[in-house]
């Protein structure tokens, strides 16, 4: 199954908007101040940079397809191609939220930690996402 080349400006605006409104939540956030992700206590503009984060990951495969439908015309070959690479996408967000979250300690009276503790939850469940994907084809 063929189609032609995919409009990269719909992912390009989700993915995009989505990382601006992650962005927005951590400043808003630390404006806002502490104690950020505790139990008995979340700052709800950290909701708004988990929600902004998730948003850009998810986004992010269909930005990768589009990006190299010029290159393949056959969209399981693209998909062959965007997949691993949203992987290493997710891979690469856990690795940065591991190192800012260690540099916070994962406390959630530190913003870092938090969001951290967040970026390496998602970017966790992403790579779990396309394990399951890869295992069930």
């Amino acid at each position: 199954m063929s189609r032609g080349p995919a409009d990269p400006r719909r992912a390009l605006l989700a993915a995009g908007g989505s990382a601006g409104v992650a962005v927005l939540g951590l400043l808003l956030a630390a404006v806002t101040g502490g104690p950020y992700l505790t139990s008995g206590d979340v700052n709800g503009w950290l909701v708004l940079f988990a929600l902004g984060l998730l948003g850009a990951l998810v986004a992010a495969p269909f930005l990768i397809e589009s990006l190299i439908s010029s290159s393949r015309d056959d969209v399981e070959a693209r998909w062959d191609v965007a997949l691993p690479l949203w992987g290493a996408t997710a891979l690469a967000v856990g690795a940065v939220g591991l190192l800012i979250g260690l540099a916070g300690g994962f406390s959630g009276d530190s913003l870092g930690g938090s969001a951290g503790l967040i970026a390496v939850i998602e970017s966790g469940l992403v790579v779990l996402t396309l394990g399951a994907l890869i295992l069930a084809s």
